[in-house]
């Protein structure tokens, strides 16, 4: 995996990989133990609890790209990031755009950096086409935009995957602050992000 520039690589782990996983039907099924023993039955019981946790509490992961086909890739939209979330219980992904990325990538040390001048207006340019991208991703496949707290609670009472924008840094204003406000981005992400954090 390699997130934001920081390469996370499981290596092999002996213990991993020599562990027999058992999959959650066998778990639910008591699978477990011996067939009517008390330890099936108390792992069905806290395996079906574990399982019900999502359903209860909105989940977030709270810095996402989306996966392989997400929103730094140059995949356009598709149901990917729904399809994932759904699998995995997830309520809301806060799906960070980097409108740097243009001028990103490795340097000698194979560390990210900045490894071009940007052109005047050319990361701004960029944003506004990520932002398009969610647009799309919104519109066609299977995900809200969420946009207050109330918005989070109704996608997850639906059980439909919700996103709030967010933005890797502000390069892409140029030095002009003021637009902050004005922003295409201001308008799809501020009052969510305020509303996780008062909640």
């Amino acid at each position: 995996m390699d997130c934001c520039g920081h390469g996370h690589a499981l290596g092999h782990q002996p213990w991993i990989w020599s562990t027999a996983v058992p999959s959650v039907g066998t778990m639910l099924a008591g699978g477990l133990g011996p067939r009517g023993s008390t330890a099936a039955a108390r792992t069905a019981e806290t395996a079906s609890a574990a399982l019900g946790v999502p359903g209860k509490s909105v989940s977030v992961d709270v810095h996402s790209h989306g996966g392989k086909t997400g929103i730094t890739s140059k995949a356009p939209p598709n149901d990917d990031l729904a399809d994932a979330m759904q699998a995995g219980s997830l309520a809301v992904a806060c799906l960070a755009d980097v409108p740097d990325g243009p001028i990103l990538g490795r340097n000698a040390e194979g560390a990210l950096a900045v490894v071009r001048a940007r052109q005047p207006g050319e990361l701004y340019g960029h944003h506004l086409e990520r932002l398009a991208w969610m647009d799309q991703l919104v519109a066609d496949h299977g995900v809200r935009r969420a946009l207050c707290a109330a918005d989070l609670e109704a996608a997850h009472k639906a059980g439909q995957p919700a996103i709030v924008a967010d933005v890797e840094g502000l390069d892409f204003l140029d030095g002009k602050t003021r637009a902050i406000g004005g922003s295409a981005s201001a308008r799809h992400q501020a009052p969510a992000a305020r509303a996780l954090y008062t909640q």
